[in-house]
């Protein structure tokens, strides 16, 4: 008994002893811009001299680093972790704003923890790569059964150069897309097709078109379905031939003939990982305008 008291008093000694730490939640999702006449980090810090009181000793703000969207962004879509605000005011303020912040926070014994995603990065300039490229067209039904997931469209582009040296000019374009694998819990399965030049932009605004379903082409005893250059259109992997076909007509005026590039998304829109397909583009061909 008395071995079981000494044990009881050591440990209660050694828990009183420790200094208690809390933290305080600085920050939410979709937290706004401007609050009481000033930035978002300077109501942080009209906040700060009752935290420490209060016995908070961390804060924990929101990512700082410049994101994609600019002041839109809550910090997940990184364009320059080196960029804190110093050119351009980011969500939640300026570089000199945070500054000011961090140094009265210190000065109040209260410590600062940033969010930060390491691998959340958008908004640089494209870049081929064949990894990304070979996951994409040789995903197969045993990759499938082994639980292996489509990679996500919504984190590449296809492109195809047109004008210049590239052989590429007006003319009708047809695209062949089905599933990489066949794999039957892709059909029926939803996607988005969006093509653009640099001279006609993707437009955002407008409601997409509906892809008309049996399109699978010639070779399948099937029509096709035209795509809108700028515009969106919904549709899902085919469960009949496997197949969807669509046409594109480049005109003169859709792109510079000294240089230009077709961007090609092709979207997940069924929302979630589970609801992904594995979509890809095995055909191209064009021909002259008729």
């Amino acid at each position: 008994m008395k071995r079981y008291l000494l044990v009881v008093l050591i440990s209660c000694s050694a828990t009183f002893g420790q200094a208690q730490e809390f933290m305080f939640q600085g920050w939410y999702w979709n937290y706004p811009s401007f609050i009481g006449g000033g930035s978002w980090i300077e109501h942080l810090s009209s906040l700060t001299p009752g935290l420490d009181s209060a016995g908070f000793t961390h804060i924990w703000i929101p990512p700082h680093a410049k994101g994609a969207t600019f002041g839109a962004s809550m910090g997940y879509d990184v364009k320059d972790y080196y960029d804190l605000g110093e050119f351009g005011v980011a969500r939640w303020g300026s570089r000199e704003e945070l500054d000011a912040a961090i140094d009265l926070m210190n000065g109040l014994g209260i410590d600062v923890v940033v969010d930060m995603v390491y691998n959340h990065r958008e908004g640089g300039a494209f870049e081929d790569n064949p990894a990304v490229e070979g996951w994409i067209e040789n995903m197969n039904g045993t990759k499938i059964a082994a639980g292996d997931q489509p990679f996500p469209s919504d984190r590449f582009r296809c492109y195809l150069p047109l004008g210049g040296d590239s052989g590429n000019g007006a003319g009708n374009y047809y695209f062949k897309i089905r599933s990489a694998s066949g794999a039957g819990g892709f059909v029926g399965k939803p996607y988005l097709v969006h093509m653009a030049t640099n001279t006609v932009p993707f437009d955002f605004a407008t409601d997409p078109d509906t892809e008309a379903e049996p399109n699978g082409g010639a070779d399948c005893g099937e029509g096709n379905n035209t795509i809108t250059l700028g515009i969106m259109i919904d549709a899902q992997i085919d469960g009949g031939c496997g197949t969807d076909e669509f046409e594109l007509v480049l005109t003169e005026d859709d792109f510079n003939a000294a240089g230009d590039t077709l961007w090609i998304r092709l979207n997940n829109t069924g929302g979630g990982l589970g609801n992904m397909t594995d979509h890809y583009i095995y055909g191209l061909w064009s021909g002259g305008l008729g």
